[in-house]
């Protein structure tokens, strides 16, 4: 693959930042603390300490890490958790089913949608999704529908390959599914991985964006508060520096 040339940066770095100004930029939410969940650096989220004990988790995406899931397994009533690349899971987790199942959009065997996934759960009133699946996130929330995203009342999500967006139908591909999520749900966290950024003029850009999401009709909200969410993101690399994206103007309004 040919390195991209200074033009193709710049263009990189200016769909990156009208991807993050107009669709992702957080806000803060009122009257709920926040909390991390999972471990340090790398498999860890920011979330609002909101849970109840008939929330439903669903978990795309485990690998060899289960400390969210565990996190959450004694504030909630089960978990269904998600993860073709592996057997079982790596530890036990309580109340929680895994699925060595593919998730994708494209509704053949042995993969699994979101869907799919709320038809397997009890008819609960709430759920959470947690997402890291690797890009096959772009696919799976642009073709699930408004009805069944309303239901979760909390989402962290992993957003990749943002590098791609130098393609126009690329971009308008990310954007729509970013338009999609903010109908019904706000911003709370934007989160940028610095295991594999790029760089371009001096200024580090993030392929990666972990995004928690609230969703609006549970929550009140105000401007966004930096320094309350400072404290609870890691760097997703402890032997790397914390990206420079956190202190750029892109989050600054």
């Amino acid at each position: 693959m040919k390195p991209f040339s200074d033009t193709h940066m710049d263009e990189i770095s200016k769909n990156i930042a009208k991807i993050i100004l107009s669709e992702v930029y957080p806000k803060t939410c009122i009257n709920f603390s926040l909390i991390r969940v999972g471990r340090n650096n790398d498999g860890g989220y920011v979330m609002v300490d909101d849970f109840k004990e008939t929330d439903c988790l669903i978990s795309y995406g485990i690998g060899g890490d289960v400390s969210f899931e565990k996190d959450l397994q004694n504030k909630i009533k089960l978990s269904h958790l998600y993860d073709h690349t592996i057997q079982n899971l790596p530890d036990n987790v309580k109340n929680s089913i895994f699925y060595k199942e593919e998730i994708n959009s494209t509704k053949i065997d042995k993969t699994c949608d979101i869907e799919k996934s709320l038809k397997k759960l009890p008819d609960e009133k709430d759920f959470i999704l947690k997402c890291d699946i690797e890009g096959s996130e772009w696919d799976i929330l642009e073709s699930c529908n408004e009805e069944d995203l309303s239901k979760f009342r909390q989402i962290v999500i992993e957003f990749h390959h943002f590098i791609q967006s130098n393609n126009s139908d690329v971009l308008d591909k990310y954007l729509n599914v970013l338009k999609k999520i903010n109908k019904t749900h706000q911003s709370i966290n934007v989160h940028g991985n610095n295991c594999g950024p790029w760089s371009f003029k001096k200024m580090d850009l993030p392929n990666v964006l972990e995004i928690t999401y609230l969703r609006k009709t549970d929550y009140e909200f105000k401007n966004f508060d930096k320094e309350l969410t400072e404290k609870y993101n890691m760097p997703n690399c402890p032997k790397k520096p914390e990206m420079i994206f956190l202190k750029s103007e892109y989050l600054i309004k």
